[in-house]
């Protein structure tokens, strides 16, 4: 479906869905979107809701509870827009859980103006899906649901977006999007910056925090772990924050090495959560932190997408330590504000100088300014103003 202005008046109508899992997507798009005087109406899930509550209800925006039922819960929206015409629903992440939501997405989409986030080169361009095996040689079905549905759904959207941290950027992703459905594609950073970037350089003793769930496919804890245990480094004086919750046995099996780890110690070196984490209890770790470890998979975020590390490492202050394989250019202005490593070895060479307190920061100081112009929120701001207007007047 083109894009076309509905709404009265000079200001754009927006929907933001979201039922599942991207509550800070949620709350980041709100926040942009009211900065450049877009009328925004929110259908949430009570799960949504209930984690970000209290900040959405700050922000004076229309919230509408969405039934748990998928088939209801667009027929909500169908109704509102009856009587509430509106320019654009944006899906923070598009995810069917069957076949038969699948179809519902489907005629809905078809229906009415949507953008939706491009997360995953494999769920959405992949020529054949990710073939994973589960325990005994058990195809992860979901994995292979995800990319028929993304395949057969992708040249219904109105437009895309990418969860990035740039402001007209060249991320591949974009390149496969425009390659394959020639349709419209907006930047829309994860998370953004309140204040300025500046880190703590003159902490007593490095708390190390690794953010989001223990699984295998996003990050290799294990690796990071190996090198805690070292004999050089084991009885330094640091910590590690393990911030997510396990997933699956490679999850539990961090979780056993952690306290391994801990034993061998003979103190609580290292935290860890059995479950999820609540948001409050996850913010306080991260403001307390130093340095923030990124072991990502350069696999899972193949083309482009982006880890929220970044964001964290931005918005909560800490220092970044990152796979240099991670980046799709070395161009880009945050690789200079990051300690960045190319293998194992130089890893543990920089978790030891850290612990030492041998480590020279002074790349990462001298690069402070250049970033905080690059990644303000005004940035942000005024380019995605531009992008709108340009989004809409491209198709009239």
């Amino acid at each position: 479906m083109k894009l076309h202005k509905k709404s009265k008046g000079d200001n754009y109508h927006f929907i933001i869905f979201e039922r599942e899992t991207e509550e800070e997507s949620v709350l980041t798009k709100t926040k942009l979107l009211l900065a450049i005087n877009v009328r925004v109406t929110l259908f949430l899930s009570t799960k949504i809701i209930n984690l970000i509550g209290d900040e959405i209800k700050q922000l004076n925006v229309d919230i509408n509870v969405l039934d748990i039922n998928l088939n209801k819960s667009l027929h909500q929206i169908n109704e509102f827009i009856e009587k509430n015409p509106i320019d654009l629903i944006l899906f923070t992440r598009f995810n069917a859980n069957s076949y038969k939501e699948f179809i519902l997405f489907k005629r809905f989409i078809k229906k009415h103006p949507v953008c939706t986030l491009l997360d995953n080169y494999y769920r959405w361009f992949s020529p054949f899906p990710l073939i994973e095996f589960n325990g005994w040689k058990i195809l992860k079905r979901s994995k292979i649901y995800g990319w028929l549905f993304c395949r057969g759904m992708f040249k219904y959207f109105s437009c895309y977006f990418i969860s990035e941290i740039h402001t007209n950027s060249d991320n591949p992703l974009k390149e496969l999007v425009r390659k394959n459905t020639q349709k419209p594609i907006l930047d829309f950073p994860f998370k953004v910056m309140e204040n300025k970037y500046f880190p703590n350089f003159k902490f007593s003793k490095p708390i190390f925090v690794i953010p989001g769930m223990i699984s295998e496919e996003r990050r290799d804890y294990f690796s990071v772990l190996k090198v805690f245990e070292n004999e050089e480094i084991i009885n330094k004086n640091w910590e590690l924050v393990l911030l997510g919750k396990p997933i699956g046995t490679y999850g539990k099996k961090g979780l056993v090495y952690a306290s391994k780890i801990n034993n061998k110690c003979g103190c609580e070196k290292i935290k860890y959560f059995n479950e999820y984490i609540p948001k409050k209890v996850f913010e306080d770790f991260m403001m307390a932190g130093t340095h923030i470890i990124a072991p990502v998979n350069p696999k899972f975020y193949l083309f482009g997408k982006d880890t929220g590390s970044i964001y964290d490492m931005l918005k909560y202050n800490l220092i970044g330590i990152f796979p240099n394989a991670y980046f799709y250019s070395d161009k880009l202005p945050e690789r200079n504000v990051m300690i960045l490593y190319e293998n194992k070895i130089d890893f543990s060479k920089v978790i030891y100088d850290i612990v030492n307190n041998e480590f020279n920061y002074i790349n990462v100081i001298n690069n402070l300014n250049i970033l905080n112009e690059k990644f303000s929120k005004e940035t942000y701001v005024k380019s995605i103003a531009s992008a709108i207007d340009e989004l809409f007047s491209m198709q009239e």
